[in-house]
């Protein structure tokens, strides 16, 4: 990431500081309502009908497979990660599209018995609304697809807040998906941390998945649930492990550093 003003930020190659990947403007806290709104107002249609669904998830999977290795060109460039790497992020990011395409074929329910041979009790399982995805860098196009894929699947409809170190990849995964989908109902959203907070305290916002560190996890779980609204949050460190003595030792390091790295 190059240098970030209170308007936008300046998407750098790691390996070459001097190679721009883009320049994204930062979303502020008032303009953050308009895709906000028009997620609300895209989200009942999209819901209404599952065959739309499955039809546009696959056309988004066969547009990110044409484009694999620009998409992964572009992922190398950006976060610095290996082009053999960065070719199966975008690979895995394929099949994840392509199998929340076909879960949304999935029963939405279950059928029990009644308390008497003439009832029957069903259970129904409806969309949450709007979502909010936050994600990190290190996994700039599969952990945005395996949050926003199954809201998409189950027709909810997706804010993406990308990372700002990862805005160049965000911005094509994004593009990819949108001529597929319904004007309004996955919109990218780059802003500042503190302009955030205006969706994350919306009641219009019913749900937020998160990935990334432990003190902004915790923050936006007592958040979310003192207003009763639904969140996951992926925190974590460096894939702690622990080595016995019988162990071998190689085969521990090997296995740690590649978990880690």
């Amino acid at each position: 990431m190059g240098p970030r003003s209170d308007h936008e930020v300046i998407s750098r190659s790691p390996a070459d500081p001097s190679t721009v990947l883009g320049a994204y403007p930062l979303i502020g806290s008032a303009a953050l309502l308009v895709p906000l709104e028009g997620a609300v107002l895209a989200q009942p249609a999209w819901a209404s009908s599952v065959g739309p669904r499955v039809t546009a998830l696959t056309k988004w999977a066969n547009s990110v497979e044409a484009d694999a290795e620009a998409l992964a060109v572009l992922i190398a460039r950006e976060v610095g990660k290996p082009i053999t790497e960065a070719r199966g992020e975008v690979s895995r990011t394929v099949s994840i599209l392509r199998y929340f395409a076909q879960a949304a074929l999935d029963p939405a329910g279950e059928v029990y018995p009644g308390s008497s041979r003439t009832e029957t009790l069903i259970t129904d399982r409806l969309p949450l609304g709007v979502v909010l995805v936050i994600c990190p860098w290190n996994f700039p196009a599969a952990i945005p697809t395996w949050k926003i894929a199954p809201a998409l699947a189950y027709g909810n409809a997706v804010l993406f807040r990308p990372s700002s170190s990862a805005l160049a990849v965000a911005s094509r995964l994004v593009a990819l998906g949108e001529p597929h989908l319904p004007k309004g109902l996955l919109s990218l959203v780059p802003s500042r941390s503190t302009d955030l907070g205006r969706l994350i305290d919306d009641p219009r916002v019913a749900g937020v998945s998160f990935t990334g560190s432990a003190p902004v996890g915790a923050s936006l779980v007592g958040r979310l649930a003192a207003r009763g609204a639904a969140i996951q949050a992926e925190m974590g460190g460096q894939n702690p492990s622990i080595v016995l003595g019988d162990a071998d030792l190689d085969m521990a390091a090997r296995t740690i550093a590649q978990a880690s790295m």
